[in-house]
């Protein structure tokens, strides 16, 4: 049998020779199309990782609710579009507030669009106090997209949906923040300085005990003698306290 198989070879050399080349080529096509593969999983995970990455969010902060648009990608994004439903404004006026009526005005980066936006760069701005915002927008759902550009011009789009129900009637203590803080570190460092340049000085006096003692008798008598001069009220002291403010000690 092996004599048959070594006689077939022989006699089909050329064949073999050309299947064999056949398998070869292919096997090569494989590994070259494997590679192309692997080549574009690996640009499209660097593009991923290194892509602008742009998100609208609503936040509170001390019964105050402000939108941010924030770049947290690695690259810079242009053309930066915003759709919000409903369109988030600006709330001015309400109860308890200067002047009350109330009036909406549209965020200038939400209604006009940003043109470029760096790595980490963001903008906020404020759109009212809670109740204010609660009796605008009572469902407190807001979905949306936002679209832009990367630094290699490809298209982005990001969707997004933001629900603030689960913050209503959420209580919270109230906190000095950084602002109400350098406010009063100003405050304390003018007074400190009037009072080193001599603007404001501290007055002080200094009395004896004695001295002291006979100066309170001196004018609580002085009271008693106008009191009575007036008719306000007769022999008011009993006699020990009358002998305690005629003793000179």
């Amino acid at each position: 049998m092996l004599h048959d198989v070594v006689t077939w070879c022989n006699s089909t050399v050329g064949f073999l020779s050309a299947l064999l080349t056949l398998v070869y080529v292919i096997a090569t096509l494989c590994l070259v199309l494997l590679g192309f593969l692997q080549l574009r999983a690996a640009f499209k995970l660097e593009r991923a990782r290194t892509r602008p990455v742009i998100i609208l969010d609503l936040i509170t902060e001390h019964a105050f609710v402000h939108v941010t648009l924030k770049n947290f990608g690695q690259t810079t994004a242009r053309n930066i579009k915003v759709v919000t439903y409903p369109e988030i404004r600006t709330l001015h006026g309400g109860p308890n507030t200067m002047p009350a009526q109330e009036r909406d005005e549209p965020i200038p980066f939400i209604a006009n669009g940003v043109t470029m936006m760096p790595p980490q760069r963001e903008i906020k701005s404020a759109v009212g106090f809670w109740p204010r915002f609660l009796s605008h927008y009572p469902q407190l759902r807001f979905s949306g997209y936002v679209a832009y550009r990367g630094s290699d011009q490809a298209r982005y789009r990001d969707d997004f949906e933001i629900d603030l129900s689960a913050q209503r009637g959420v209580m919270h203590i109230e906190r000095l923040g950084l602002h109400e803080v350098a406010e009063e570190l100003k405050e304390l460092a003018r007074s400190i300085r009037h009072i080193a340049t001599g603007f404001e000085k501290p007055l002080v006096r200094i009395i004896a005990e004695d001295a002291y003692r006979r100066r309170e008798k001196k004018w609580a008598k002085r009271a008693m003698r106008e009191a009575k001069r007036k008719g306000l009220f007769k022999d008011a002291v009993s006699k020990p306290a009358k002998e305690e403010l005629d003793d000179p000690s």
